[in-house]
């Protein structure tokens, strides 16, 4: 069984159809290794423009206008009906006034009564209308809401982004599976994938290429063709550290001391990072040992020290 999802997996049962001369079934393999590539580059790529370009969040207002105001009137539940009709909407201090009756207040009363002791002529009250509320009748016409409008703002001049077209993944199928390969020793499987990986249309033979190849050439104890995919590196990028690491690697396994000594100080003047800096430290500090280096071979122990952990 095989990952449907894997790319390498899809490779290697390529490469071994191709082993077998099975035309069909590394066609098939190849396609479908290639259609997960396009994929995850795509995914990528969209997972890449929405952290780029992200989405504002939706914004509504709302039209706050006085001149087109109404009054809202207060509705009230229908369970209380019966107080309702007795309900106090207005007061002052002569009359109180309830829907439906208008009745004298404690306080005209008690002065109504000092009027008739002391034989003053009462003073008529005067009728107030009383102020309406409406309660929802059971099984009557509710009374209407007043609602405000809710507008959500739109520019017609903005222009709506673009989603990125598929891209052309960073690496083909052959490159990530001879790199993955290469790390399980499976020698000849890698060379089939590199094989490939020169008569694919891309420009030419890449950098990750020629690392590939020069790390290849050097586990086959291949000095001369790895230092020629190596130099080939580091005439195209100057500051790449991976580059010099192989041709110190190289140069120290040919015995060439200085050479090497120069090639992994080069590495460290570009970075003090990378998969293999622990070998270059260790390798270093030992060189420097030989030549009698005895406090750069202890800062260099030290610097390794301090890196990770020595293995």
């Amino acid at each position: 069984n095989i990952d449907p999802n894997s790319i390498v997996s899809w490779t290697i049962l390529g490469l071994f159809y191709e082993g077998v001369d099975n035309e069909i079934g590394t066609e098939m393999a190849f396609e479908e290794a290639n259609k997960l590539n396009k994929q995850i580059a795509h995914e990528n790529a969209v997972d890449q423009w929405e952290t780029d370009n992200p989405v504002p969040p939706t914004t509504s207002t709302r039209k706050e206008s006085t001149a087109t105001s109404k009054p809202v009137e207060i509705v009230c539940d229908s369970d209380a009906e019966p107080e309702l009709d007795k309900l106090v909407t207005e007061k002052t201090g002569d009359t109180v006034v309830v829907e439906g009756d208008k009745v004298d207040s404690p306080i005209a009363i008690n002065e109504r009564a000092d009027q008739e002791k002391h034989g003053d002529k009462l003073q008529p009250t005067t009728p107030i209308k009383p102020a309406k509320i409406t309660s929802a009748k059971r099984g009557g016409k509710q009374p209407s809401r007043a609602t405000t409008p809710v507008d959500i703002p739109t520019d017609k001049t903005m222009e709506p982004l673009k989603r990125p077209e598929t891209p052309t993944p960073k690496q083909t199928i052959f490159l990530q599976t001879a790199h993955w390969l290469l790390q399980m020793k499976a020698v000849q499987f890698c060379e089939r994938g590199l094989s490939h990986e020169l008569v694919v249309d891309n420009g030419g033979p890449s950098i990750p290429y020629y690392m590939l190849l020069a790390l290849l050439k050097l586990h086959k104890v291949e000095f001369q063709e790895a230092f020629e995919a190596a130099d080939k590196i580091v005439k195209d990028d100057v500051q790449n550290a991976e580059g010099w690491s192989i041709i110190g690697h190289i140069r120290y396994l040919e015995g060439d001391i200085e050479q090497a000594i120069e090639s992994y100080e080069r590495v460290f003047s570009l970075t003090d990072t990378g998969p293999d800096i622990q070998t270059v430290y260790l390798r270093l500090a030992k060189l420097h040992l030989e030549t009698n280096k005895y406090v750069k071979a202890k800062d260099t122990y030290l610097r390794a020290c301090r890196t990770g952990q020595v293995l």
